[in-house]
């Protein structure tokens, strides 16, 4: 008898069925069709994303993810200790910050701020430590996750209202070099927020900066104002201003938050991923299906593509000046059109595509509001250049008796360098409000 072949083989199961009658075929038919529906189901998740590039991760996750800072450096334990000696304000004190107080005047100011500042000296004490060292780590890159505690950089904000308003008591009181050590330390606690943090908190480190200017204008603009003083200033106000961390670093601690959250499915709905259309039919409720569900949909592998392709384009843009960037296509996904910087597996699928990708994703639901935070953030270098020139024209006036003419006046006495953008040869105009 000649030996079966693989032919022979493959086309015995309909053997099978042609020989088999009744139940026996009936049985056979079925088998063989959940054969083939479970097949094609996991060809068609085999074949599901093979237009979607597969890339290695954005950036060296295991170097940038771990900060080592010695203790002696880092401010957090001394904010720590601030916080445990603060006495909360009064409602009538928190009122003030929905209407817009500036916090930036004593003798008019309201009698019950005066008292909470009077209160909580000891806590504005030890803060004022906290913003002398050099460093902030709230907690490691790799570590953060959408319920990560912010408590403790929320209250950077009651310190820097008290902050100002005692520098303003200062300011009144014609002590200048004492209310800039609270001016300082104000600036100072804004960097501290950002180091090494995601997008909450750069944003809280923006707003202590911008909430902050009405009262460095005043200072500096004291009658009493010496050329000394501000010189100093200009010179703290550089070292603040090298302690911003780049946005890059903004966008790979939201990596990490994005991953994390992406490897537990079974906490999806608390971010609202499952509100999807197709969470409305009766029967994606039933146990298992939704598991399924996300299996042929090869979730989460789908969503940590595109969140490793989103990451990546980011990172090759997000430092450069805001004018070097190419057009935005996509705002809430933060995709750039393609140029020269954008890595090659981009380039092959397009903002377009992984636009629509992230659409039908877990990242949709996760995406931080990059947009508007990467916007206001653009325009920190713009702050600090603001206060330097005024700086350095007060001083200049002082130490001449009269303006200077032009910026080339500044350079040297007064300032290292002028902002971007500026010449020495440019005439001065009148100070312009800072942006």
């Amino acid at each position: 008898m000649e030996k079966p072949g693989l032919v022979d083989y493959l086309i015995l199961p309909l053997k099978w069925l042609e020989r088999s009658k009744g139940w026996k075929r009936r049985g056979l038919v079925l088998l063989y069709s959940l054969i083939f529906l479970a097949g094609s189901a996991l060809s068609w998740r085999e074949l599901h994303l093979w237009r979607l590039p597969n890339i290695v991760e954005p950036f060296d996750v295991a170097k940038y993810g771990t900060v080592t800072l010695a203790e002696s450096d880092n401010a957090r334990p001394l904010y720590e200790q601030a916080v445990a000696l603060m006495h909360r304000p009064l409602p009538s004190v928190q009122s003030l910050y929905m209407r817009g107080y500036k916090f930036d005047a004593w003798a008019t100011a309201d009698p019950l701020l005066r008292q909470w500042v009077e209160e909580n000296r000891p806590a504005l004490a030890t803060w004022l430590q906290a913003t002398e060292r050099p460093d902030f780590l709230l907690r490691q890159p790799n570590q953060m996750q959408i319920s990560s505690n912010l408590d403790l950089i929320q209250s950077f904000r009651e310190f820097n209202r008290m902050a100002l308003t005692e520098g303003a008591r200062r300011r009144e009181a014609g002590d200048l070099e004492g209310a800039w050590v609270y001016y300082r330390g104000v600036i100072r606690s804004s960097r501290h927020a950002g180091r090494y943090g995601g997008l909450i908190q750069r944003l809280i480190g923006h707003v202590i900066l911008t909430v902050a200017q009405p009262s460095i204008v005043q200072w500096t603009q004291h009658p009493a104002q010496t050329s000394a003083l501000l010189r100093q200033a200009i010179r703290d106000i550089e070292v603040c201003q090298a302690m911003t961390p780049p946005k890059s670093t903004m966008i790979r601690v939201e990596y990490y938050v994005i991953r994390d959250a992406l490897d537990h499915p079974s906490d999806w709905k608390r971010y609202g991923i499952d509100e999807s259309n197709l969470e409305t039919y009766w029967y994606m409720n039933l146990t298992g299906v939704s598991a399924t569900r996300l299996f042929l949909l090869r979730e989460p592998e789908r969503s940590h593509r595109v969140n490793r392709l989103i990451t990546a384009g980011l990172l090759a843009q997000i430092d450069r000046p805001r004018w070097a960037r190419p057009k935005l296509f996509s705002e809430q996904y933060m995709l750039y059109e393609n140029d020269d910087r954008t890595p090659w597996q981009l380039r092959s699928i397009g903002p377009e595509a992984l636009s629509g990708w992230a659409d039908h994703s877990a990242v949709r639901f996760l995406m931080p509001g990059y947009s508007s935070a990467i916007a206001r953030l653009d325009f920190e270098p713009g702050i600090f250049d603001h206060w330097r020139l005024q700086m350095a024209e007060r001083a200049y006036q002082i130490d001449h008796g009269q303006p200077a003419k032009t910026y080339a006046d500044l350079i040297g006495s007064y300032l290292a360098e002028l902002p971007e953008g500026m010449e020495p040869g440019d005439a001065l105009s009148a100070p312009k409000p800072a942006p």
